[in-house]
């Protein structure tokens, strides 16, 4: 820029200026976790600023509340790696030189690092249960789901969330169990236990109902018996007293 005054002084200044047609653009990094579930450690979302000219960032905003972040060229991510489960929603608002704001589309996500977690029914602290008794696995989860479920080496097909063994014949079997969630958590459990030969629980109830039956009858019978040995002893003594008193009476 030249200028000239009416005494024929001159002053010339220069200053550059970049005219940022392109405004100022911003990308989250991890864009293919967009609404999903994450289970990756230490995870630390970000965004990407693109600009021609210097940007300030305002706010890192998760869940509503501002965080503390840190620049790394030209990607902004919070300092403090996610350690608790559950649902974030994330943004990133920033300024240009011109004073023009800029914000993020908001991001959510799911973030997961529970495994999934498998539970077993129908065996005893001993990890036995009685001939007949049905053996059940299940996902504490319901969204979770099985990967691989291998009795005694072969394989189980048609798998839902809860999975029936019936009429497991007696001695040692072994489960071999795999669970995944949505976020990519696994679970791996071996599951050894034995089937008794016992009798089945409706025989044994049978069983125990006769025995009580007999001790009920026997016990009725010793009552009569006892009865029937009073009776006899008092008829003795009183044929006893009778004879007595005939005789020492005359």
């Amino acid at each position: 820029m030249e200028a000239l005054d009416l005494a024929g002084n001159q002053n010339v200044v220069t200053k550059k200026f970049t005219i940022n047609k392109k405004g100022v653009h911003i990308y989250f990094l991890q864009k293919i976790l967009a609404g999903k579930n994450i289970s990756e450690k230490s995870f630390r979302p970000g965004f990407q600023v693109v600009s021609l000219e210097p940007v300030q960032v305002t706010e890192f905003l998760m869940n509503g509340q501002k965080v503390s972040y840190e620049w790394e060229k030209d990607k902004v991510y919070i300092k403090q790696p996610i350690t608790e489960n559950g649902n974030y929603r994330i943004s990133l608002n920033a300024v240009d030189a011109n004073g023009e704001r800029v914000s993020s589309k908001k991001i959510t996500f799911f973030y997961d690092t529970k495994k999934p977690v498998i539970q077993m029914s129908g065996l005893n602290e001993k990890s036995e249960c009685d001939y007949g008794t049905i053996v059940a696995v299940s996902l504490e989860n319901k969204k979770d789901y099985w990967t691989k479920v291998k009795l005694d080496e072969k394989e189980i097909k048609n798998l839902t969330n809860k999975i029936s063994f019936k009429k497991l014949e007696p001695g040692i079997h072994v489960l071999k169990l795999q669970a995944k969630d949505a976020a990519g958590n696994v679970t791996n459990k071996r599951i050894k236990f034995a089937v008794t030969k016992i009798l089945p629980h409706p025989v044994k109830q049978m069983v125990e109902k006769d025995q009580k039956k007999e001790t009920k009858v026997k016990d009725k019978r010793e009552k009569s018996m006892l009865g029937l040995w009073i009776a006899a002893g008092m008829a003795g003594v009183i044929s006893a007293a009778w004879l007595f008193y005939r005789k020492y009476s005359k």
